[in-house]
């Protein structure tokens, strides 16, 4: 018989930020919390209508661009002069390995502020010989896990200096790191193509093939739309948007918004769940968002929208360069809902911002 205390596990622990209001007073906020948030695997949008989208919002965020994946590639080559002349300090370049684990393997991360993050287990830390920071959620001493940020901008990182070149000795030398990598450039303006990125590794003999992008589409005949969902208590109405996402069927539906609301607090209308996914940089969110709100004030008949941004699990960092939590649940993730009265509620998930806790007998 098995003890039962041995499946006694509570659930990963998460964060989850809340803030609405007028977003007339805090569109920073929303700007804030889209921009820096650098590595976007999947993009979802809920629309409360039958309505059929403009191509140039079904196409989703990046329409213009591809991401690409580059097998094997060395670290040492997102610090060569070349690339940090052409695709760093011009453009935003955004670039995370893929394959590896956060827990127990040697992530990377470029981001699109020209950040190189770089983490690594102890033993490849200290052949590495770079300077870094013990990993936050690490409470062991030594610790098991260190972080390493290159700023790739900074006006002294360049041939001839002490610091690049020690930089270069130690990734050509202490630690070759390869890894396969994804990776998206947002050229400065419009006149130069994205691509380019791509030709400039092949260029160099490296594998690079097309990321892929997923576009699934679900349209709802009948659905129970709550009234004013702007007034309800914001965690049910985060759970009620993720029923939609998940597909809970009409009957489970039913069900489940019965606890949440009144009878008479619903609307029967038909809607319509998008979702695109592969790797989006923040700045093609930032102008996907920009779009779908022009559209979105132009359809009086949407009572409102709600767009959820899913990130990787196996990042280094998630908003800006705060390290990602990779003990239990490396969540994050976060949702807007935006109605016609300039109201919104945004929603920030993340795994829980602390130290993992061990028991000594």
């Amino acid at each position: 018989m098995l003890a039962p205390e041995v499946w006694n596990f509570k659930p990963p622990s998460v964060a989850l930020q809340v803030e609405k209001g007028s977003l007339k007073n805090a569109r920073e906020c929303v700007e804030f919390c889209v921009s820096n948030h650098y590595f976007n695997h999947s993009v979802s949008l809920i629309l409360p209508s039958d309505c059929k989208l403009p191509i140039s919002l079904s196409n989703g965020p990046g329409k213009e661009s591809e991401y690409y994946k580059i097998r094997d590639l060395p670290v040492l080559e997102l610090i060569s002069p070349n690339f940090i002349r052409n695709f760093v300090k011009q453009g935003n370049s955004s670039a995370l390995s893929i394959g590896t684990n956060i827990d127990s393997d040697t992530c990377v991360c470029l981001t699109p502020t020209g950040m190189l993050v770089l983490s690594l287990e102890r033993v490849a830390f200290e052949r590495l010989g770079l300077e870094g920071k013990p990993s936050f959620f690490c409470r062991m001493k030594p610790p098991s896990r260190y972080v390493v940020k290159i700023d790739l901008t900074e006006t002294c990182f360049k041939p001839n200096k002490k610091n690049y070149e020690r930089v270069v000795r130690c990734l050509m030398h202490n630690l070759k790191i390869r890894t396969d990598m994804i990776l998206s450039w947002d050229p400065p303006d419009s006149s130069v193509c994205p691509s380019s990125v791509a030709s400039y590794f092949s260029s160099l003999g490296y594998e690079v093939s097309t990321g892929r992008k997923e576009i699934s589409t679900k349209k709802l005949m009948e659905v129970q739309i709550p009234k004013s969902i702007m007034e309800i208590d914001t965690e049910e109405a985060l759970e009620w948007l993720g029923a939609i996402s998940v597909g809970v069927d009409t009957n489970e539906w039913c069900d489940l918004s019965t606890g949440l609301f009144a009878e008479e607090d619903f609307n029967n209308l038909p809607a319509q769940f998008h979702q695109w996914t592969g790797f989006y940089t923040s700045r093609q969110i930032t102008s996907f968002l920009e779009e779908l709100m022009s559209y979105f004030r132009s359809q009086k008949d949407i009572p409102w929208i709600s767009l959820s941004v899913q990130g990787f699990e196996d990042s280094a960092v998630h908003w800006k360069l705060d390290e990602n939590y990779f003990h239990q649940s490396a969540e994050n993730s976060y949702s807007i809902l935006l109605d016609h009265n300039g109201k919104y509620v945004l929603w920030k998930t993340l795994g829980a911002n602390r130290k993992f806790k061990t028991k000594s007998k």
